[in-house]
Formats: C-alpha cells, structure tokens, sequence
C-alpha cells in the first residue's frame, strides 16, 4: 500500500525554473503517466522523486513519509531507465538479482524472487544467457525484472520503450500493462510519446515549460482537453484549429470562420458569456471531420480542396486547405479522389471544441 505525495514542488537551476508548484496526489496502485514535449519538466520531476535531483522547494511523501532527505537507496523506490544499465558479464539471472546479492538476502530467496520475476516477464529460458545475446525488448524486460524483484513501494520509468523500434514498443506497451496489473505497484511513468501515455495511464499528467496543463484520465485529456495546448498535444494526427468568430444567435450560435466559410449551431450556447461576439478557435480532430458524398441532416459542413491523400488501410487521411486554412480529415471511402478537387467535410456539432483565442482555455459546450 503506497501513495505518494507532491506537495508545491519546484526545482530552479540557477534563474531557469525547470519545475514549478507541482502538485499531486497519487492513490496506492495507480498508473500515472507524466507526458510532454521535451524540456517540459517531467523527467526532473521524476528524479527528484527518486531522489537523484535536490529539491528547490516544495514536499515529497510516500505514504505519510517525507522523504526529502531521504537518500535514494532507503526510498523503496525502482527506477528503470531508457538505457537498460545491464551488466554485460552478467547473465540474465544475475542482473536481475543484483540488487538482492547486494543486499546480502539469503540464497534461497534470492532464487525464489529471480525465478518469480522471471516467470512475470516470460524471462525463465533466457537466465542463463548475457545481455549480448538478447533484443531490446528482451534487456528492457531484464532491467523491469531487476526492478521487480525487489518488490518496492513505488516503480519510476524513465522512457523506457524510446529506444525500441515502433513494432517492439506497441508490444512492449501491452506488456507494461500486463505487468501492472500483476505486479499492482504504485507506478509514475515518464514519456513523450502521447500514445504510450493514453495507453498505460490511469491518470496522465500533461506538462509544458515546467507547468502542470491538465491532470485526468485518457478521456478526459482527450475528448475535454483543458485548453488548446493540450488539444493540440494528445491525438494524432493532431487537432485542427480553425480561426473563427461567434456571435450569439436565436436558438443558437453563428459560426463564421477566417476566409469567409459561415455555419450556424442551433440549440447550441457555451456554458461561458461570450458577449455579441467573439474570437475562437474552433478544435475539430480528423476523425470527427468525415468525408461525404451525400449530406445528412443535423450535421454541418464545411469545403475545402484536396492536397494529399494518405492511405492507412482501414481508413484514409485526407489533407485538404480552405480558405481558412490547412485541414485533416478521413474518409473510409478514398478511391480515385484526385489532387486539387473539391472535398465536402460533414462535422457533428456535438465533436467542436471552443477555444478562447486570448487565454487559450477550452470553452464548455452547453447542448439544449
């Protein structure tokens, strides 16, 4: 049982604010994962957790603990790395139980926990072997089996699956979450990679410039993104975001967008004053705007001309720029669409996210 507490943490080198007033609290046996662009912080706050980076201010606890003081090897913690830090000498069986032979834990336990570890991670043929002889996917099992092993209170990854290559990783995520889900340890994962944290993630942690942007669930960050960073930051391919202006209408709102292009939203009102009227975005993502070829009622459209057409398989991309600019959408029926041709997009108005262009926050839709 371990929770774990950061209390207004922050972390300075010199002028530079790396991490500022972090707050959060972590339930006992919850995956969170803490994601965004590079620079953004969250790999410092991991090592301050793990005790490997001072802190400037702020509280850290595990459980009721304050382990701000604490050094490092009398935390509890696990920490796996992006580099899987084996010992090349070493076979399998003996990197993972490292750390229990340096601990001086009885022999027979020792063998017990390796083996068990092992068995966790589908590692019990290859204990005899060295790292040499092992795939990426195979040492990052290794170095997660290492950590395993000693049952901790608390697991840290360092972006462990970056240097894997993409079929190695989408495997290796599935096996992340397997492991989780026996092992059910309190878990703080750090990664820059959206998909991996939307996969994994209990609770995800969107981070920018050392700022906490949004904490919540991979539906929440992702269907009620709380402003147009994170809108922008989870999905792929990313958010279209349209300059527009509204004005408030009887029943509803009028819609008129950069370039020219109008459409009006009945029955629709932010739960926000936006006065006679106002400049947005609007956030519409590529597989809320959907290539048709006969209009259908209650939903709206907009035009725009074909410039690039990627095939997926089950579905396509279709790149396109109106007079408003540069949009993506898809279309499960692309065959023989050209370059250069007109392309309608129907879009439910239940799926457009409002963006103030001023503070960039996401305005919440109010639907009668």
């Amino acid at each position: 049982m371990s929770t774990v507490s950061l209390i207004q943490l922050n972390k300075n080198f010199k002028e530079i604010s790396a991490v500022s007033d972090f707050d959060m609290f972590i339930e006992d046996k919850e995956f969170v994962v803490l994601v965004g662009p590079s620079g953004c912080g969250k790999s410092t706050t991991l090592r301050m957790i793990a005790g490997l980076e001072d802190i400037t201010s702020g509280t850290v606890k595990i459980d009721d603990r304050i382990i701000n003081n604490v050094h490092p090897k009398d935390r509890d913690i696990a920490m796996v790395f992006q580099n899987y830090a084996l010992y090349p000498h070493m076979n399998v069986f003996k990197n993972i139980s490292f750390g229990l032979r340096a601990r001086k834990y009885p022999k027979n336990e020792i063998e017990l926990k390796t083996r068990k570890a092992a068995e966790i991670l589908d590692l019990t043929e290859l204990l005899e072997r060295l790292p040499g002889e092992l795939s990426g996917g195979q040492k990052q099992r290794v170095a997660m089996g290492r950590a395993i092993v000693r049952e901790p209170k608390l697991f840290l990854f360092d972006e462990p699956l970056s240097n894997l290559d993409a079929k190695l990783r989408h495997k290796m995520r599935a096996e992340m979450k397997k492991l989780h889900q026996k092992v059910q340890t309190t878990t703080i994962y750090v990664t820059h990679d959206q998909i991996e944290a939307m996969t994994l993630a209990d609770r995800i942690v969107i981070m920018r410039s050392g700022v906490i942007e949004q904490i919540g669930t991979p539906y929440e960050v992702y269907h009620e993104p709380a402003n147009h960073f994170v809108a922008g930051f989870i999905g792929t391919p990313t958010m279209n975001f349209i300059d527009c202006e509204l004005e408030k209408t009887q029943p509803g709102l009028h819609c008129q967008l950069s370039g020219g292009s109008s459409f009006q939203l009945d029955h629709f009102q932010l739960n926000e004053e936006i006065g006679p009227s106002r400049e947005m975005y609007i956030g519409i993502r590529p597989e809320d705007l959907i290539h048709v070829t006969s209009k259908r009622e209650n939903l709206i459209s907009i035009d725009a001309q074909l410039e690039v057409v990627e095939p997926l398989g089950a579905e396509t991309l279709l790149i396109c720029k109106g007079d408003f600019g540069e949009i993506t959408g898809k279309s499960n029926q692309a065959r023989g669409l050209q370059w250069g041709e007109s392309i309608e997009f129907e879009i439910n108005p239940d799926r457009i996210h409002f963006f103030d262009k001023k503070t960039r926050k996401r305005l919440s839709p109010n639907i009668s």
